[in-house]
């Protein structure tokens, strides 16, 4: 290593410092970014499509009643939350009921089988089964990711400004 080395590494420590100190606690951030993700999930319901755009499949009970899919009762789309921490941003349905339970199946589409008996109930009758089609509500659209990493840069940016606003 030659003295002009050392000098360049010794101008920059600060500023690798404090970069390495935004970096290791990303908190804000990461909170700011779990909003924007909690947005753009209740922008899936609002619009009935999946985080790409792609329209949710209409539900006969939803055309019937004259109302939106996945909204009877609001319940699914309330149950939303958001979660951060030094290194995390989440959306999701937590808990171990109601939409919790259904969100899941919501979310990924699937077949319903009865866990007792031989048939379901359901508005339509006694089914031996129900597929329901996937209609995801959460996941990124890419202005949601694009807005997500304008935070991040922005958050280590100023920590590279010395916490002047990037």
């Amino acid at each position: 290593m030659s003295g002009a080395d050392i000098v360049v590494i010794d101008a920059l420590t600060p500023t690798l410092r404090r970069l390495r100190a935004a970096a290791t606690d990303l908190s804000r951030p990461m909170a700011e970014a779990s909003e924007v993700m909690l947005e753009d999930s209740l922008e899936n319901f609002q619009g009935e499509h999946d985080p790409l755009g792609i329209p949710w499949k209409k539900s006969a009970e939803a055309i019937a009643e004259g109302r939106k899919t996945l909204q009877k009762s609001g319940d699914l789309r309330n149950a939303l939350e958001r979660q951060s921490g030094t290194d995390f941003a989440a959306v999701g349905v937590y808990g171990t009921g109601g939409p919790a339970i259904y969100g899941r199946i919501h979310q990924w589409g699937g077949t319903i089988r009865p866990k007792v008996g031989k048939a379901l109930n359901t508005p339509y009758g006694y089914r031996a089964s129900v597929t329901m089609p996937r209609r995801s509500f959460l996941g990124f659209s890419d202005d949601a990711i694009m807005q997500i990493d304008r935070i991040l840069v922005r958050h280590l940016l100023s920590a590279v400004n010395a916490g002047a606003p990037a």
